[in-house]
């Protein structure tokens, strides 16, 4: 996680690679102007007339070339990861809701045992944070829209039921446009699976796509006290496992910038869910300063502008 990161890193590079390179064509130009000139009597009159004069010539290409630099990192789009100034935060929950969730490796099962500590994460949540909840098997549905009335969200993860396959893709897609549908707050989805993705129209990769456009960071939950969890036996007596697919998990928080953590009991994941509020007041976040700037840059253009026809002209 870097401190000052580019939407366009490619222009960045190629303002690095312009400034750099201006910078020694001209350094050279002056050299070979230079030489051409030691024939000048330095004691002269002219020459010390000149000496001042060149001096603020050097300094007027010296802004130009860097105003021109601002510019290119302008268009870059920059963004320093400061601290969160804005009121509340916007918090997801795309909770995997699939028939592998049925499974009683967790105490009285994984299901029950996710709506409980869920439960107790948007009991921490601030007056101003805004949450909603995302269900995911086969396909997604919405179970609450994001809102500040915490105990209307809590009845609403009551009336999650497991069943089906696992929509991964779509789950975290859908997690994504909830949280960004409230501007102007810091926006986090809580993604959390026990499977891998069985059944969607929304790739992982896809999701993490659109995650990473919209600045969303992800913070992924793997359940499961194994990684296969015997499901039951097909009609032939062969054994059905539903496996949990850590790798995609980890890949999602990671390409977010988010973290990955894993439960294996229910007090382990009561805990994540007691870690997460204070984890998230602690993560900084992407502030844009491309206006600033843009600013600096007309600011410098200006000075420009008055050291090359300063005592040339008149105002009035």
């Amino acid at each position: 996680m870097t401190f000052v990161e580019f939407i366009h890193p490619y222009l960045f590079v190629a303002s690095v690679a312009f400034f750099l390179l201006s910078s020694l064509v001209y350094y050279f130009s002056l050299k070979r102007r230079r030489h051409k000139t030691l024939s000048i009597n330095t004691t002269s009159l002219l020459a010390k007339v000149a000496r001042p004069s060149a001096k603020r010539e050097h300094s007027i290409s010296f802004l130009f070339l860097f105003t021109l630099f601002l510019l290119l990192v302008a268009l870059a789009d920059p963004h320093l990861r400061l601290k969160n100034e804005k009121e509340g935060i916007n918090v997801v929950l795309v909770m995997d809701s699939s028939g592998s969730m049925q499974a009683q490796d967790f105490d009285p099962d994984r299901m029950t045992a996710a709506k409980t500590s869920a439960d107790l994460l948007v009991d921490q949540l601030g007056l101003k944070d805004n949450v909603g909840v995302v269900g995911f098997s086969d396909s997604t549905r919405i179970v609450s829209f994001l809102t500040n009335d915490k105990e209307k969200v809590k009845e609403k993860i009551e009336t999650i039921s497991a069943g089906g396959g696992t929509a991964i893709g779509d789950g975290l897609a859908m997690g994504v446009e909830m949280v960004t549908s409230i501007p102007n707050k810091k926006k986090l989805v809580i993604l959390l699976s026990d499977g891998e993705q069985t059944s969607g129209t929304i790739s992982i990769d896809e999701g993490i796509a659109y995650a990473k456009s919209q600045d969303v960071l992800v913070y992924t939950i793997g359940v499961g006290k194994n990684n296969q969890t015997l499901m039951g036996y097909d009609f032939f007596g062969r054994p059905q496992y539903a496996g949990l697919d850590e790798e995609s998990l980890k890949k999602i928080a990671l390409e977010t910038e988010g973290e990955y953590f894993r439960a294996k009991d229910t007090i382990q994941l009561e805990d994540i869910y007691k870690e997460l509020p204070e984890i998230i007041k602690k993560e900084k976040e992407l502030v844009s300063i491309k206006d600033e700037v843009l600013i600096v840059s007309v600011f410098l253009f200006f000075l420009i502008l008055l050291l090359k026809y300063k005592g040339r002209t008149r105002l009035w």
